[in-house]
């Protein structure tokens, strides 16, 4: 589990790096952290996975991107969704915190 969501992670920052040459890097790394912010909150909202699968396939033309954004929620799903408002607010912030540590380790 822990390396397909390293893998994640650095998927997606190292294609929005690559896709974006005019943003800092911090904010690369902040735009990384929004995504995995925004896939959690679908994942503890009990969102079906296939659902968040479909709108990537049909919101990503880049397959780089496409793919980084998959494995993003692959790892998202692979953890539990709660049913109490605070902790899902922990696993929320708790996945978007992973997700920076991540990108800005890579980004040094």
């Amino acid at each position: 589990m822990k390396y397909s969501f390293c893998a994640a992670a650095f998927g997606v920052a190292s294609l929005i790096l690559s896709a974006s040459t005019t943003n800092a890097e911090e904010d690369i790394c902040k735009s990384a952290g929004e995504a995995a912010r925004a896939v959690m909150t679908q994942r503890q909202r009990d969102i079906d996975m296939s659902v968040m699968m479909e709108v990537v396939d049909k919101q990503q033309e880049i397959d780089e991107l496409k793919k980084a954004f998959r494995q993003l929620i692959i790892a998202a799903y692979e953890r539990p969704a709660f049913s109490t408002e605070d902790m899902q607010g922990k696993q929320i912030a708790e996945f978007a915190n992973e997700v920076l540590l991540a990108c800005y380790k890579r980004v040094k």
